[in-house]
């Protein structure tokens, strides 16, 4: 049996003008399933490789939190974890 499966990737973009950009984790949605889990990156000497001015501890931070949202025992009761829309609803993109 086919099942979608939803993502969204999360990128570090550290300047807006230069559109350079750096993966730093991936969002897997599985509406069938009811299931979300979100992956971060392991190798943050990468990201300051890449940006020697980046905060890494803020960077640390928010990608704790993202993870927290979405990697806790009770992620499978989110509203609308089920519906294909899901990770649209949740998720917004800043250009």
């Amino acid at each position: 049996m086919d099942k979608p499966i939803y993502f969204a990737v999360c990128s570090y973009i550290p300047d807006i003008l230069r559109g350079e950009s750096i993966n730093v984790g991936i969002l897997v949605h599985v509406p069938d399933n009811k299931f979300v889990q979100f992956y971060k990156t392991k190798n943050l000497s990468r990201i300051r490789s890449f940006d020697d001015e980046v905060e890494l501890d803020v960077l640390k931070a928010l990608l704790e939190s993202i993870a927290y949202q979405f990697n806790n025992n009770r992620a499978s009761e989110l509203e609308g974890i089920d519906n294909q829309g899901f990770l649209k609803k949740r998720i917004s993109l800043l250009y």
